[in-house]
C-alpha cells in the first residue's frame, strides 16, 4: 500500500494479502466511499489453501485526473478490524483555465487578455499559457503568444484594423495542452474612439510680408478622444499643393505661420489631431497676399 503517480491511462492495481480468523471482510472505498464493482473498476477477493491469507485486488481501468486521491482498505471480523490509507495521483494534462477570457482595452491593432490558472494542474507545474488568435475572415486559429505560467494576462499586438477576432487559451504542463477557454464572443479591431469632424474655417487675425496669424472654431465632434493638437497647412499659389505648415503644442485655436515671401500668395486650412489622428481638413482660406497689412504714412511739410 505505496502511493503511486502514474499517467492518465496507465491501470491503477494493488494486490494485498491481509491475515485474519475468521476470514475478515475486505471493503475498499475512494475518498471516503464505498467502491464497488464496475467496468472500470474491479474487487476481488480470495482465500489462500490454508485458509489463513486473504488476498484483496483492485483494479481501476483507464484512469484519469478524477481517480486521483485517497483509497481506504478495510479489513474487519468478529476479533476487530484494520485498515489503511494510499494516495494515488493520476498526472494528466491541466484542467483548462478558469474563465472569463476577458478582452479589454482593445484598439485597431491589438487588445489585452486576461483570465485565471486552471483548478487542476494536472498533478505537475504548469509549464505555461499558450494563447491563439482567430481571425473570422480565415477560419484559422494561429499561436499569438507564449506566457509565463505565473502570469495570467497578455497584451496581443498584430491585429489588422476592423477585422473581427476570437481569442483562447490553454494551460500547459509536461502532459501536454489543456481545453482552450475561449472568448465569449468576437470583437472588433477598432479604436474606440474616431478622427474628430474638421475644425472651423481659418479667419486671419493678423499679418505682415512674412508671416500670418490665424484663428479658427475647434470640431463640432471630437471623436470620442480630446483634441490635442491642431495642424496648419499651407499652399502656395505656384506648387498649387498643401504641406504642413506648424502643428499647435496643445488645443488652442490659435497658430502662427512663419516665412511667407513677400508678394505671394497662400491658402491655409487646419485639421484637429487625437488619438485616432488627424482629422479632414478643414475649408481652405481664399487668397492672401503677404504684405504689410498697415501701409507706412508720410507728412509733407511746405517749406
Amino acid at each position: 500500500m505505496k502511493p503511486i503517480k502514474l499517467r492518465a491511462g496507465q491501470t491503477v492495481k494493488f494486490d494485498v494479502d491481509c491475515r485474519g480468523e475468521p476470514a475478515p471482510t475486505r471493503t475498499w472505498s475512494f475518498k471516503g466511499k464505498e467502491l464497488v464493482q464496475t467496468g472500470s473498476c474491479r474487487i476481488e477477493n480470495t482465500d489462500d489453501e490454508n485458509g489463513i491469507d486473504y488476498l484483496t485486488k483492485l483494479t481501476v481501468l483507464d484512469p484519469t485526473r478524477v481517480n486521483s486521491g485517497v483509497y481506504t482498505l478495510k479489513a474487519e471480523n468478529v476479533n476487530g478490524s484494520d485498515e489503511c490509507d494510499v494516495e494515488v495521483t493520476i498526472l494528466d494534462k491541466p484542467g483548462k483555465p478558469e474563465g472569463p477570457l476577458e478582452v479589454s482595452d482593445v484598439h485597431k491593432e491589438g487588445c489585452k487578455l486576461k483570465w485565471k490558472k486552471p483548478k487542476d494542474d494536472g498533478g505537475l507545474p504548469l509549464t505555461g499559457y499558450v494563447v491563439e488568435k482567430m481571425d473570422l475572415a480565415t477560419g484559422r486559429w494561429v499561436p499569438c503568444g507564449h506566457v509565463d505560467p505565473s502570469k495570467e494576462e497578455q497584451e496581443i499586438k498584430g491585429l489588422e484594423p476592423n477585422h473581427r477576432y476570437q481569442f483562447r487559451v490553454k494551460a500547459v504542463n509536461e502532459e501536454g495542452e489543456s481545453d482552450p477557454l475561449e472568448t465569449e464572443s468576437a470583437i472588433v479591431a477598432k479604436n474606440p474612439f474616431d478622427v474628430a469632424s474638421p475644425p472651423g474655417i481659418p479667419e486671419f487675425e493678423d499679418w505682415d510680408e512674412h508671416h500670418v496669424k490665424l484663428k479658427w472654431e475647434p470640431p463640432i465632434r471630437d471623436g470620442g478622444a480630446p483634441i490635442t493638437s491642431y495642424i496648419v497647412e499651407v499652399m502656395d499659389k505656384d506648387t498649387g499643393a498643401f504641406v504642413k505648415a506648424v502643428e499647435t503644442e496643445g488645443p488652442m485655436c490659435k497658430a502662427t505661420v512663419p516665412k511667407l515671401e513677400e508678394g505671394q500668395q497662400y491658402k491655409f486650412r487646419v485639421r484637429a489631431v487625437n488619438k485616432a489622428g488627424p482629422s479632414e481638413p478643414s475649408e481652405q482660406t481664399n487668397w492672401h497676399t503677404a504684405k504689410a497689412r498697415f501701409c507706412k504714412c508720410f507728412n509733407t511739410l511746405e517749406q
